[in-house]
C-alpha cells in the first residue's frame, strides 16, 4: 500500500478508522450516529461499504483481540538465570 492511499482518505474514512481503532467491534449503526454528531450524514450501509473498501485496499489489515488479566494478578512469573560453573 502506498502513502497516497493514506493521504486520499477523507474525513469520514479517518473518523471510521479512529472509531474502529478504539473498538473494532463498534456496529456500523453506532459509527453512523457518531459521524452524524460531526455533521456527516452517512448511513450504516455506507459505513459497511467504506469499511469493506478500506479492508480491500489494505488500509485496514485486520482486527485483533486485546486480552486483559482477568484474575488481577500475574499468575506466571519467570526468572531467567545464567549460571557459570566455578571451582
Amino acid at each position: 500500500m502506498s502513502e497516497d492511499a493514506w493521504s486520499d482518505l477523507d474525513k469520514v474514512d479517518q473518523k471510521i478508522i479512529e472509531i474502529l481503532n478504539e473498538n473494532a467491534r463498534t456496529p456500523s449503526k453506532e459509527i453512523a450516529a457518531e459521524l452524524k454528531k460531526s455533521d456527516h450524514e452517512v448511513s450504516d450501509r455506507t459505513i459497511r461499504k467504506r469499511i469493506e473498501r478500506l479492508e480491500k485496499s489494505g488500509i485496514i489489515k485486520g482486527y485483533k483481540a486485546i486480552l486483559t488479566d482477568v484474575s488481577g494478578i500475574n499468575e506466571y512469573q519467570a526468572i531467567l538465570m545464567k549460571l557459570k560453573p566455578s571451582k
